[in-house]
């Protein structure tokens, strides 16, 4: 997709379609806070380029002629890479982030530049395909979309990541916190479709929180920063513990074998594997219920989006998650409208794509 020479407002013009696409006229200007008059004058050259389409005439409510426009996919492609801590995984998704393709791999070695080879060698078995930016989610802070500053699980400081990609794969690169580029796809093509505000929580590996207010991720660069793990806790026994210290694979794999459970995997623990097992992670999802209910506070958003490895264990022990929810809640709150995610890399990985598609057309 040509962009070169247009200017912001023909940019957002163009993002705006590729999300909501296709619109008639009236619903594009009132999303873009525009007169009809505007969207016509913006959209003539868009069209001349072959970026926008006015399909077939349509007729509205009152019978009169209503034009419906959207943007013209080309066949560009994005690639969007989730870092973990032993695996790579890999997407290509087309310009409205729908996945082409996926694809897998262990990592040897967390070195970056054996990393960015590793990258090199899955990019080479995907089919071919004209690719306009890679977008790369790793945990930890990333300053300006180039730069992990510091990433404690894969043991990283000032790792010049982007330039590192650019110069191996020679496409264009960003980087992002793994957290702000998937709260960044769901405000794109998800929850952010029907909500004006939405608060993105991940349980698992670690603990991890974004806020979405009007399409944009909150303070995205401080993501990594860690600010909601350090929040205070009330667990079903009156003990206050941190988030980021009880509210993670390894802790509740350690309260299920304080509790007699044979389980040596979280994974287990959230199969029920036994008795003690299934007393973690009752505990476990109240928790995640607790931080749930005191970060929605602060924001209050219109709806909760919970993801990462233990989103599973949410939905299993629903009850307790929105007991803990109502331990922090007053009661004559309105309920929250929360989405549960099935623990997918593609998700994370279609999410780093998502910030890709954002500066390619944005132009950032």
């Amino acid at each position: 997709m040509d962009l070169t020479g247009l200017g912001d407002a023909h940019r957002r013009l163009v993002l705006t379609l590729l999300q909501h696409g296709p619109l008639q006229r009236r619903d594009l200007a009132h999303r873009l806070g525009l007169s009809g008059g505007s969207i016509t004058r913006l959209t003539k050259p868009l069209q001349e380029r072959g970026l926008v389409v006015a399909t077939a005439e349509q007729r509205n409510a009152a019978g009169r002629p209503a034009h419906t426009l959207d943007a013209v996919l080309p066949a560009d492609t994005l690639l969007g890479v989730s870092v973990s801590t032993h695996t790579l995984r890999l997407v290509r998704t087309d310009l409205r982030a729908r996945v082409l393709e996926d694809l897998s791999g262990p990592l040897a070695s967390r070195h970056p530049e054996a990393v960015v080879e590793r990258l090199a060698l899955l990019v080479d078995r995907l089919a071919p395909a004209p690719t306009v930016g890679i977008g790369i989610g790793v945990s930890g802070i990333v300053h300006d979309g180039s730069t992990v500053v510091r990433s404690p699980f894969l043991r990283w400081a000032d790792v010049p990541l982007a330039e590192l990609v650019s110069q191996r794969l020679g496409h264009p690169c960003v980087v992002a916190n793994d957290v702000a580029a998937v709260a960044l796809a769901e405000a794109w093509f998800g929850l952010g479709l029907t909500t004006q505000s939405f608060l993105a929580l991940t349980f698992g590996t670690g603990v991890g929180g974004a806020a979405v207010v009007r399409g944009e991720v909150q303070d995205a660069e401080a993501q990594g920063i860690g600010l909601l793990g350090h929040l205070p806790l009330i667990w079903p026994d009156g003990s206050v513990r941190r988030a980021n210290v009880s509210l993670t694979d390894s802790a509740l794999v350690t309260l299920a074998r304080g509790y007699g459970s044979a389980a040596t995997t979280a994974d287990a623990v959230e199969a029920g594997a036994d008795a003690g097992a299934r007393r973690a992670a009752a505990e476990f999802a109240y928790a995640c219920g607790a931080l749930t209910g005191t970060g929605s506070a602060f924001l209050v958003p219109d709806a909760v989006v919970v993801l990462g490895e233990r989103a599973g264990l949410v939905a299993a022990f629903a009850d307790d998650f929105e007991a803990g929810i109502a331990s922090v809640r007053e009661a004559v709150a309105p309920p929250l409208a929360v989405t549960v995610r099935p623990h997918n890399r593609d998700v994370w990985a279609r999410g780093a794509a998502v910030t890709a598609l954002v500066r390619h057309v944005s132009g950032l």
